[in-house]
């Protein structure tokens, strides 16, 4: 349980990382080529999602966890 609750923080924390990190990259996209920055986006778009993939998982073990007791 402990980890899972780790996992759901730490999801968060990403969550709050790429909203300063598109903020970011729309600044660079006015300098650079309109590639660069779909890449860049979907990228910070890639890890966001891994994240949510992880807390799926976690939540998913917490709910076994909570079954089995």
């Amino acid at each position: 349980m402990e980890v899972a609750n780790s996992v759901e923080r730490i999801e968060e924390e990403v969550d709050e990382i790429r909203m300063k990190a598109l903020e970011k990259v729309l600044e660079w996209c006015d300098r650079a080529k309109v590639s660069s920055c779909i890449i860049c986006k979907e990228v910070v778009d890639s890890l966001e999602n891994a994240s949510d993939k992880c807390e799926d998982v976690a939540d998913v073990i917490r709910g076994i966890a909570l079954t089995s007791l």
